[in-house]
């Protein structure tokens, strides 16, 4: 049985490879501040994507897929304004938060553009 980190690593894992399989580029894995954590940061031509990943052992309901995200919204959206800050340089020309459902080894959902 694995412990909850290794099963938020390979699920993130999963995520990476779906994106990379669409043509993104990752940028950067777990980016921690004060105000959170970003999963995923990858880009695609001048697009900046942040990824939110949620694993789960078994299938999701689909009721399930979209909790109360108002809280964690405000703090991934404080998370990338202090990402962008410590970048540095102009923001890319567009950016989009998406979130991503990992089960039984695979993507069964995702929520683009939030």
């Amino acid at each position: 049985m694995k412990n909850t980190t290794a099963r938020g690593q390979e699920c993130e894992k999963v995520a990476e490879n779906h994106y990379r399989a669409l043509g993104f580029q990752t940028v950067e894995r777990n980016f921690r501040a004060k105000t959170g954590e970003i999963d995923l940061i990858l880009s695609r031509g001048g697009l900046l994507l942040f990824v939110e990943v949620k694993g789960r052992r078994a299938n999701w309901e689909q009721h399930a897929w979209l909790p109360n995200w108002g809280p964690k919204l405000k703090r991934l959206h404080a998370t990338i304004r202090v990402y962008l800050q410590k970048k540095g340089g102009p923001p890319p020309s567009e950016q989009r938060i998406e979130i991503v459902f990992v089960t039984q080894g695979r993507v069964a959902a995702r929520i683009e553009g939030i």
